[in-house]
């Protein structure tokens, strides 16, 4: 999305507006079916996951419209690169989660999306 503020006529104003969906049921349906997936590791490692994508997205290192092999490639690195972010810290049981996604994340292998 663009955003612009009120105030302001000139497109020079507008600025890019993300907006991320947090598909709740799905994130209860993974984490209820395991009991080493802690609520707070898994939804830290989601936000995180989210962010990397915003990041990469606007610093142009990965295109939004794009194809669907081009998707896999992106949340394959996406995915990688939330491990490396998180891994080191081990926050509250975080390893068993970076685990799950890797198990379920392997060239393109579909988990249930969140």
């Amino acid at each position: 999305y663009h955003g612009k503020p009120h105030d302001r006529a000139l497109p020079s104003a507008s600025f890019d507006f993300y907006r991320v969906c947090l598909q709740d049921h799905n994130i209860l349906k993974v984490q209820g079916g395991r009991r080493d997936l802690g609520l707070f590791p898994l939804l830290l490692y989601i936000v995180t996951h989210e962010l990397v994508h915003l990041v990469r997205f606007s610093q142009f290192l990965a295109r939004f419209e794009a194809s669907e092999a081009e998707k896999l490639q992106e949340e394959t690195r996406v995915h990688r690169l939330t491990g490396k972010i998180l891994e080191p810290f081990n926050y509250m049981n975080m390893l068993p989660v970076i685990r799950y996604y890797e198990d379920h994340w392997q060239g393109g292998l579909q988990y249930a999306h969140l």
